[in-house]
């Protein structure tokens, strides 16, 4: 089976911690600047999945305002094979 890591940029209620196992934070830069959020690691059924939050932790970024080339840089540096 090829490899497989999930990157989802999420709204509201992608951070409820019950949503994965291991999970890990890590802060990133991209050439494109700071992504709207640090990224959350973990696992969901053994799937390894990166969760981004769109309009940042607190909400507080407008759709107008979302670094789109940072976000999707910083999930593919990561490894994520599908968005």
């Amino acid at each position: 089976m090829a490899y497989l890591k999930i990157g989802i940029i999420g709204g509201s209620g992608m951070d409820d911690p019950r949503l994965m196992q291991n999970i890990k934070v890590k802060k990133v830069k991209t050439p494109y600047g700071n992504p709207s959020s640090p990224l959350t690691l973990g696992k969901i059924n053994g799937i390894d999945i990166v969760i981004l939050a769109r309009h940042g932790k607190k909400h507080s970024i407008y759709p107008t305002g979302v670094n789109f080339r940072a976000n999707i840089h910083a999930l593919k540096r990561e490894g994520c094979t599908h968005i």
